[in-house]
Order: structure tokens, then C-alpha cells, then sequence
């Protein structure tokens, strides 16, 4: 399935697991990257709760989109990727790497992640997200 036919159609949904909401830290921000092997990285969408202040606002840069992506990521299959984003916020992403058609080039690689505050401990605890993120990676 080409890139374009994958994004068609497809809305960037998050859907968290069956928890109480107040383990989960507060999501900040939702982005979607994919890495085409013909043009690079490409910040294909982010989405931002309406329950963020409009002063608190994330500004989603490029340097999210490498901080996204594993070193060696044509190697990797699957992984997930933790940083530090820019104006206290931990960044979370699920990496997948999924073989495709010859016009992709014979693979599908892209990257969900949310930023969340770093005030809610190390990292954020952005680790309670992995599993939904993952989850909307496939």
C-alpha cells in the first residue's frame, strides 16, 4: 500500500487503554511521521487537545521528527523512542517499520508519538502511553 493510499482516509486517533485517567499524564500534543526512503522525513499530522491552554500551546518543530526516529531505523523493525522535547515536554514515539510495495521502496516506516509534561516525573511517565501508541502505529 502506497504512503498516499495509507494516509487516505485515516484519521489520527489515540485511543488509551482501559485505565483510570489519572494515571495517565496529560497528553500535549499527538504526532504522526513518516519516513519515505525517496524524500526523507515528513511531519504528515499533530493534533492538540482542546483541554491545552492556548498559552501553553506545544510548538511541533522538525526536531521532533528526528528525535522520532531510531538510528539505523532501516534495520529496526519495531522500537520505542523516548526524549526530551523543547519547553519542558518528554516525548514518547512507537516506531514501525513494515515491509510494502515496490513503489514504497519495499517498506512503510512511521512513528506516533505524544508529548507530555515533564512536571509529572521522569520522562513525564510518558512510558503509560507506549501501549496505545503502539497500538495505533499497527
Amino acid at each position: 500500500m502506497s504512503t498516499a493510499k495509507r494516509r487516505r482516509g485515516h484519521s489520527l486517533h489515540l485511543e488509551l487503554p482501559n485505565r483510570d485517567a489519572e494515571e495517565l499524564p496529560p497528553v500535549a500534543a499527538v504526532f504522526l511521521i513518516l519516513f519515505d526512503v525517496k524524500a526523507g522525513m515528513e511531519a504528515v499530522d499533530a493534533w492538540v487537545p482542546e483541554t491545552v491552554l492556548t498559552a501553553t500551546v506545544v510548538e511541533l518543530n522538525e526536531s521532533v521528527e528526528y528525535k522520532s526516529l531510531p538510528s539505523g531505523l532501516h534495520n529496526v523493525r519495531e522500537d520505542l523512542i523516548y526524549f526530551v522535547h523543547d519547553n519542558g515536554y518528554a516525548g514518547i514515539s512507537a516506531f514501525l517499520n513494515e515491509p510494502a510495495e515496490e513503489a514504497d521502496r519495499n517498506a512503510l516506516m512511521l512513528a506516533v508519538g505524544a508529548l507530555v509534561p515533564l512536571s509529572y516525573g521522569r520522562l513525564g511517565k510518558s512510558w503509560k502511553h507506549a501501549s496505545g501508541l503502539k497500538e495505533l502505529a499497527k
